[in-house]
C-alpha cells in the first residue's frame, strides 16, 4: 500500500509533501519490524488476538517514536537496513514446518478491498495525519497480519514462518 499512497499523495499535495510520506514508510519499516518480533515472541505463548494487539501496539510505538527524526535518506535506509538484519537475528526459530489449511474462497477478494480503501482513507486524511503519519500507517503491515492469523490458526511456527519472510 506504500507505493500507490505515495503516487497518490503526489498528485493531490505536491512532491515534497510525497517525498517526506515516503521517509515516513521508510522509519515505518523499523516498526514492521518490532510488529514482527512481538507478534512472533507473543504468539508461542498466546492466541492470535493477543498475538496481533500486542503487535499492533509496538508498531504504533515504534512508528510514533519516528515522527520527527531529521535524517536524510541515505543514513536512514542505512538504519532501517541494520535493524532489519538485527530483527530477523532476534526472530525466533520456526519449529518443523506445519502446511496451512488453504485460505477460504474469499481471502484475495476481501485482501484486494481492504487494501484499495486503506489507500483511499490514507490519500484522503494524508492533508489532517501529515505526512510522516500517512507514510508510517501506509506502511502497516495489513496483508502480513492477516496471513499471520491465518497461519496461526493451526500454530504459532506456521505464523512465525509468515513472520519471518515478511519484512526481509
Amino acid at each position: 500500500t506504500t507505493g500507490p499512497v505515495a503516487f497518490f499523495v503526489a498528485l493531490e499535495r505536491g512532491t515534497s509533501f510525497a517525498a517526506e510520506t515516503a521517509l515516513g514508510a521508510l522509519a515505518a519499516a523499523l516498526a514492521e519490524a518490532a510488529f514482527c518480533l512481538a507478534y512472533a515472541y507473543v504468539a508461542r505463548r498466546a492466541a492470535w488476538p493477543v498475538a496481533l494487539a500486542a503487535a499492533t501496539v509496538a508498531f504504533g510505538i515504534v512508528g510514533g517514536a519516528l515522527q520527527n527524526p531529521a535524517l536524510a535518506l541515505i543514513p536512514a535506509a542505512m538504519v532501517v537496513f541494520a535493524t532489519l538484519v538485527v530483527a530477523l537475528r532476534l526472530m525466533p526459530r520456526a519449529a518443523a514446518a506445519v502446511s496451512a489449511p488453504p485460505p477460504p474462497r474469499w481471502d484475495l477478494p476481501v485482501r484486494m478491498v481492504i487494501a484499495t480503501v486503506l489507500v483511499l482513507a490514507i490519500t484522503e486524511s494524508a492533508g489532517m495525519l501529515g505526512p510522516r503519519w500517512s507514510g508510517t500507517i501506509a506502511a502497516f503491515p495489513l496483508y502480513a497480519a492477516i496471513l499471520t492469523v491465518f497461519a496461526h490458526r493451526t500454530g504459532a511456527a506456521p505464523a512465525v514462518q509468515v513472520l519471518r519472510g515478511l519484512p526481509w
